[in-house]
């Protein structure tokens, strides 16, 4: 006498009763991408001071997934672009090491938490200071001067205006007034 198995049909039951809970539960936003991006175009140095080095995310948590991790190195820097930003998370790319451009650097695409690796300086282009205004946008009060090459952390962009902290002042430098250039000099 055969015996007959229902594990098809367990198997397809198990599947289509999961998929019909699942619609009832709220994704994460690691699952969805489900978080506005504030885009910028801003360049930035990212210093290599942390022992564990600096994990490089598929999105902007600690709950997404480690692309690359740029590696620890004591006075090593990484240039990079900033295209975004979500909070203090930095959608980066066109990573610079030590001035050299790998193509694994080059094609990298990925989120950094900012703070407090993630630095610009001033550079105000023939005056003594950077302005640090209260807003992105040059009629805002000026909450303090950066003077030229002091470097600030950076906390957050918009177009081409970047947020930093600068002693503790939180503030926004206007276009043309920061440099993201560890490796090289601004011109």
């Amino acid at each position: 006498m055969k015996t007959k198995t229902h594990l098809p049909f367990i198997v397809l039951f198990t599947l289509l009763v999961t998929s019909a809970f699942s619609l009832y539960l709220p994704a994460t936003a690691a699952e969805t991408g489900d978080y506005e991006v504030t885009p910028c175009d801003v360049g930035a140095c990212i210093v290599l001071d942390n022992p564990a080095g600096v994990s490089v995310r598929s999105g902007p948590g600690e709950e997404y997934s480690v692309i690359t991790t740029l590696p620890y190195d004591p006075g090593g820097a990484v240039d990079l672009v900033i295209r975004g930003s979500v909070g203090e998370w930095m959608r980066v790319s066109s990573f610079s090491y030590d001035g050299n451009q790998t193509e694994e650097f080059r094609k990298t695409v990925g989120w950094i938490y900012a703070p407090p690796s993630l630095v610009v300086s001033a550079w105000p282009h023939g005056t003594p200071f950077a302005s640090l205004y209260e807003e992105p946008n040059a009629a805002s009060p000026v909450l303090t001067n950066l003077p030229e090459h002091a470097v600030a952390a950076v906390i957050g962009c918009r177009g081409e205006w970047v947020k930093v902290n600068y002693k503790g002042v939180k503030g926004w430098l206007a276009p043309g007034t920061h440099c993201g250039a560890c490796i090289t000099n601004c011109i």
